[in-house]
């Protein structure tokens, strides 16, 4: 199902936002418990929707475009803060778990663009 509307974004976001903490890393991680694959799902109007695709509309002002997917910039599945999100193509999404390999090692850089943070 596709997100709603851009517009209706910030009215779904004060539900959300009444439902998160912050956490060290910055991360709004909210205490929805999560489905079976770790992410967040909110019901708007009726209709399921995961916190993180929504959250990634927020940021870029658009819906996915065809092949594009909801990315975690932080690498947290459950931080649904609109600034730790981009849309991109599934393949360079799935490469940024790597970086989570190298977080830890101040001379590895992340190559992505947006950085992964």
């Amino acid at each position: 199902m596709a997100p709603p509307p851009v517009s209706d974004m910030a009215s779904i976001f004060v539900q959300i936002g009444g439902h998160t903490e912050v956490n060290a890393q910055g991360c709004h991680i909210t205490n929805y418990v999560p489905a079976a694959n770790g992410y967040v799902q909110v019901r708007w109007r009726g209709v399921k929707y995961y916190c993180h695709l929504l959250a990634a509309v927020m940021q870029m002002q658009r819906h996915p475009m065809p092949g594009e997917e909801a990315s975690h910039l932080c690498g947290d599945k459950r931080c649904v803060r609109p600034s730790h999100m981009t849309l991109e193509s599934g393949a360079l999404n799935k490469t940024r778990s790597y970086c989570a390999y190298f977080r830890e090692d101040p001379n590895l850089v992340c190559l992505h663009d947006p950085a992964c943070l």
